[in-house]
């Protein structure tokens, strides 16, 4: 390899580093303002996923009686993901009866864990 090839290979190599962190940047600023939405919302592409998420993930905010703020609704192929945190057992049961009332025949998985040291625990 010729030292003119060897400084392109490393000039491109600068290049597609660089974009890595930007594009790293990126995503975790992008991760940041998702972190101020609550719940959390993800899904797959499939418009019937979309859908039921935004479902169970406004069944969440309406609840009264359920800080959602630290709750996360995923959904694939129409399984209903729940996770993120919450104060205690009555906050993750509460999540999963509103997930079943918002999402009927629709399998809820309920990955919420409690931190009961967290001040801001729904």
């Amino acid at each position: 390899m010729s030292r003119r090839d060897q400084l392109q290979f490393l000039g491109a190599c600068a290049a597609a580093a660089l974009l890595s962190l930007g594009l790293a940047a990126v995503s975790t600023h992008a991760q940041t303002n998702e972190s101020q939405q609550s719940p959390q919302t993800s899904a797959s592409s499939d418009p019937a996923d979309q859908a039921l998420a935004a479902r169970v993930t406004q069944a969440l905010r309406n609840d009264q009686g359920l800080n959602s703020r630290h709750l996360k609704v995923s959904v694939r192929q129409g399984e209903v993901t729940l996770g993120g945190f919450a104060q205690d057992n009555r906050a993750v049961l509460t999540a999963q009866q509103v997930a079943t009332k918002a999402a009927p025949g629709h399998t809820i998985i309920n990955n919420i864990r409690i931190e009961q040291g967290q001040a801001n625990a729904p």
